[in-house]
């Protein structure tokens, strides 16, 4: 793990393992990950300067980030434009997995899984796989496929209020349709090991 001025946490090694705090406030993203096979767990993300989780490099492979939630992630440098819940874009290896997580209230998608492998040439991109998560109250997309090549498999996710819909370029399959307001769902309390229960 190493330090960049502006961000809160960077990481560029291999399984680390974090778990149960809050990242807040970052002049950049609040946590970004190039590393591979880290585990980000039952994190409390948000208030930070871009992106709150972002996982980008051609080495960042097999991270997992589970039950984790960010939000009102704002960037002034660009008018609120480039700040998602969770990112996993641009160069990115294989097998980065999202479980269990929450998004909201950021300045643009809860949920931006953008481009993918860059090796060389036009059509590389990432399968992303995005289970269980919601996003909702975004002021861009809930979830956007973002020019991926590759189509990303979302399985029981939802969304909902967000600014441009809640699939962008995405389907669900079986997507969970839930009728809480944007309060009531940031409010569902956590089981001890940091599982959601079924939001309705």
């Amino acid at each position: 793990m190493t330090e960049h001025r502006a961000r809160g946490i960077q990481i560029s090694g291999a399984y680390w393992h974090l778990k149960g705090f809050d990242v807040m406030k970052a002049g950049d993203n609040c946590i970004h990950i190039s590393g591979s096979n880290n585990t980000i767990e039952w994190l409390s993300i948000h208030g930070c300067c871009d992106t709150g989780l972002q996982i980008t490099d051609a080495a960042a492979s097999n991270n997992t980030i589970l039950n984790c939630d960010s939000y009102e992630n704002y960037d002034t440098a660009s008018g609120g434009e480039n700040a998602d819940g969770f990112a996993a874009k641009l160069e990115l290896g294989p097998g980065n997995v999202f479980r269990g997580c929450r998004s909201w209230n950021n300045s643009d998608d809860g949920w931006d899984l953008f481009a993918g492998f860059k090796l060389g040439g036009a059509g590389g991109g990432a399968p992303h796989k995005v289970t269980n998560c919601f996003a909702f109250e975004n002021n861009a997309c809930g979830f956007t496929r973002n020019n991926n090549t590759e189509v990303p498999v979302l399985s029981q996710c939802g969304g909902r209020g967000d600014g441009k819909g809640e699939y962008c370029s995405l389907t669900d399959p079986s997507p969970v349709t839930f009728t809480m307001t944007g309060a009531q769902a940031k409010a569902v309390q956590r089981g001890a090991d940091g599982s959601l229960p079924a939001i309705k």
